[in-house]
């Protein structure tokens, strides 16, 4: 019987502890997370314990100068991606010049999109990638790989910006009336993305100020007078530096409104009656702009009229 009961009371006490283990560590595994992010940033398939962070401390002198220009290339890539939907009335004319060129028709203004999306979606997981290690504390390195391609994207977006200003120069007047159509849009998707980032944030922000009071608490008072500056100065305007900048962005964002109109923005028993279905230059993506085939496809896809552009 002893030996019943001491057979049975280890099953019960582990029993006992899977019902009090949270749910959330049976569908996830840390280790795996953190080699993940890892190597998809460094292609370092394995966590080294002494690459951790010391507080304060990001990454090398090198990692830091190369940064910002990930940063460059997001920035850009999101920016041509924005200009390239804005700009989708010309789709046609660059499919004209893509056609005249090689004789075959295809929507090569769609590649060309998502092309650009890649390239914006591939900046911007790299930079969450890097938040996400500075969040487990785990020192910054940008394989060599992606440092090319970051390099790649800057050199493209340049391109395409410059092909842009050149060929399409008198086109960029219209460029702030697109920004208040798409103003509502653009800034709820900011605020949004600023409130999803707050959070972390201010986890990060009270992770210094306990390493700064833990810092300030461990030292005498001849150490507090010498290393003052040094450390507990250095967690001081680390906090500054990512809150204050963080806080006005936001504060911009919901003020914003107040000063700004944007003529999509009506109320409903203004709105005029929905229009009927019209083929603007026919059926653009069923075949080019202004010719019988554009029109015949109108037809055929149920539009009530049809409208050309004549050149004279």
């Amino acid at each position: 019987m002893p030996m019943k009961a001491s057979k049975v009371e280890p099953q019960i006490h582990t029993r006992k502890q899977k019902k009090d283990t949270p749910w959330i560590l049976y569908i996830f595994n840390h280790k795996c997370f953190v080699t993940t992010i890892i190597g998809c940033y460094s292609c370092h398939w394995k966590i080294k314990q002494d690459k951790k962070l010391k507080r304060g401390q990001c990454c090398s002198l090198r990692e830091q100068l190369f940064y910002p220009w990930l940063v460059v290339s997001f920035c850009l890539s999101t920016l041509l991606l924005f200009t390239w939907i804005e700009t989708s009335n010309e789709y046609n004319g660059f499919d004209w010049v893509i056609f005249i060129g090689t004789g075959l028709w295809f929507f090569w203004s769609i590649v060309l999109l998502s092309f650009l999306g890649i390239l914006a979606a591939y900046t911007s997981l790299l930079l969450v990638l890097g938040f996400l290690l500075l969040w487990e504390g785990i020192e910054l390195y940008l394989h060599w790989c992606h440092k090319i391609l970051i390099l790649l994207v800057i050199v493209m977006c340049s391109f395409f910006f410059w092909i842009l200003f050149t060929y399409w120069r008198d086109r960029w007047l219209t460029v702030g009336l697109s920004l208040q159509v798409f103003a509502p849009y653009i800034h709820l998707s900011s605020i949004a993305m600023m409130v999803i980032l707050s959070w972390p944030l201010a986890f990060y922000l009270i992770r210094l100020e306990g390493e700064a009071r833990f810092r300030r608490y461990q030292m005498t008072c001849n150490e507090r007078k010498r290393n003052r500056c040094n450390v507990l100065t250095q967690l001081r305007a680390l906090q500054v530096a990512i809150g204050l900048p963080f806080f006005l962005i936001l504060l911009c964002l919901y003020l914003l409104p107040l000063g700004n109109f944007s003529p999509c923005v009506q109320e409903k028993d203004k709105l005029a009656p929905k229009p009927d279905l019209f083929g603007h230059r026919g059926a653009p993506m069923l075949g080019p702009e202004n010719t019988i085939m554009a029109f015949e496809k109108a037809v055929e896809h149920g539009a009530c009229g049809l409208e050309s552009d004549v050149h004279i």
